[in-house]
C-alpha cells in the first residue's frame, strides 16, 4: 500500500494517483525516497498535469475536423389555427332589421347589420331624403300625395328586403344556417 504524502490515504500498490485528493502517488513516493522535500500540507498538486483525458468527453475527430454530422429532425410544432374572420350573423334578423324600421321610414340597417355597410348606408340615406320629399309633397297637396307615397315607399321596402334576401343567400357563410 502507498500512502498519500498529502491526505494520508491508503492507496493500492502502483497506483499513480490517490484515489482520495488526485495527488500524484509514484512521483512523491520516488521524491520522498532520494530525500526530497514533500509537498507542503496546504499546497495541493493539479492532478489534470498527471491524468490522461477521458476519451468519452473529447468528441470524435469527425466534429474537429469540421464535418459535423446532420442534426436529428425535430418535429414540427402545430400552432392552433384562429379564426380572425367576424362571427356569423343571423339570417332571420337581418330580415327583421330591414322590415320593422323600413316601416317607420328608415330601410338599411338589415343591410349594415348583415356586413353590407355601403349599401346600407345608401339606402339609409337615399329613404330619408325620398321621406323628407315625400313630406313636402304630401303637405304642399293638403295630405293627397299620401296616397303615391305610401305605395311607392311600400315598394320600396320589399325591393329593399328582397335584394338583401338575394345577398345573404349569394353570401351564405356568412350567415348561420
Amino acid at each position: 500500500m502507498i500512502t498519500c504524502p498529502n491526505c494520508s490515504t491508503s492507496n493500492p500498490d502502483g497506483t499513480q494517483i490517490c484515489i482520495s485528493c488526485g495527488a500524484p502517488l509514484v512521483e512523491t513516493a520516488d521524491l520522498s525516497a532520494s530525500g526530497a522535500i514533500s509537498p507542503a500540507e496546504n499546497e495541493i498538486p493539479d492532478p489534470s498535469k498527471y491524468v490522461e483525458p477521458d476519451q468519452s468527453q473529447t468528441p470524435p475527430e469527425s466534429e474537429l475536423s469540421g464535418n459535423l454530422p446532420p442534426a436529428p429532425a425535430t418535429p414540427a410544432i402545430q400552432l392552433p389555427k384562429i379564426d380572425f374572420s367576424a362571427p356569423k350573423k343571423d339570417r332571420s334578423l337581418a330580415i327583421i332589421l330591414e322590415v320593422v324600421p323600413g316601416l317607420v321610414g328608415f330601410l338599411g340597417i338589415g343591410w349594415i347589420y348583415s356586413g353590407f355597410t355601403n349599401i346600407g348606408i345608401a339606402w339609409l340615406v337615399g329613404f330619408l331624403i325620398w321621406n323628407i320629399i315625400a313630406l313636402v309633397i304630401s303637405f304642399s297637396t293638403f295630405f293627397l300625395g299620401c296616397l303615391c307615397m305610401l305605395p311607392i315607399n311600400l315598394i320600396a321596402l320589399i325591393v329593399s328586403v328582397i335584394t338583401l334576401n338575394s345577398q345573404i343567400q349569394k353570401y351564405s357563410e356568412r350567415f348561420n344556417p
